[in-house]
């Protein structure tokens, strides 16, 4: 039997894939970046479109191992790419403008691992109004924790490490204090993440 994951519930299906996010900056968008948070997964790229020239980009606060980036060249030059590899709280700056508040952040949480021979190909997140149904097919006997992380990757509900059976099993994390948004469900087997994008829809 593989082990796998289905998330069951009632609004909203998608899954977790290195994807590219775009921050817009200068020109109708003046001295701010759009949008100034952002949340994205290990893996993802982060792209910046703007005049560099007036608006020149530098990181601030990375995390640690992070490779730091900067950037700045002639007005025909308007895009620049950052690749994601590692997980934590990312802030940058306009090096001519970040002292009167042009900043922004972002913040990469793991993106899943593992062998993907080891989960079902199917993978489905759906989040419903007051809860979350996780039902689980385990290989074995297995120890399992989740938790629900807003966009700036805090923790607004969590289920600690519990022993489960081999075979089907589920458990429920409550949304009752959770506001409409986005949201990532990180569900640890025996220490493996398996993270997926969720929508709260209230």
């Amino acid at each position: 039997m593989k082990q796998y994951l289905v998330f069951a519930a009632l609004f909203f299906s998608t899954t977790l894939s290195a994807t590219s996010h775009t921050i817009r900056f200068g020109g109708g968008f003046g001295n701010v970046y759009e949008p100034k948070t952002l949340s994205v997964a290990v893996g993802d790229t982060v792209i910046w479109r703007g005049d560099f020239s007036i608006h020149p980009l530098s990181s601030s606060d990375i995390p640690n191992g992070a490779p730091s980036f900067n950037h700045s060249g002639d007005p025909g030059i308007t895009g620049f790419k950052y690749v994601v590899e590692f997980a934590g709280s990312y802030t940058y700056k306009c090096d001519v403008h970040g002292s009167a508040g042009m900043m922004g952040t972002f913040t990469a949480i793991p993106a899943a691992v593992g062998d993907p021979k080891a989960i079902d190909d199917e993978v489905q997140a759906v989040v419903g109004k007051t809860d979350v149904k996780v039902r689980l097919g385990l290989a074995s006997p297995s120890r399992v924790s989740a938790r629900l992380l807003d966009h700036l990757g805090r923790t607004v509900s969590e289920l600690p490490m519990t022993s489960y059976p081999a075979g089907d099993s589920g458990l429920t994390m409550s949304t009752h204090e959770v506001i409409s948004g986005p949201y990532f469900l990180d569900v640890r087997i025996n220490d493996r993440p398996f993270i997926r994008r969720l929508a709260v829809i209230k």
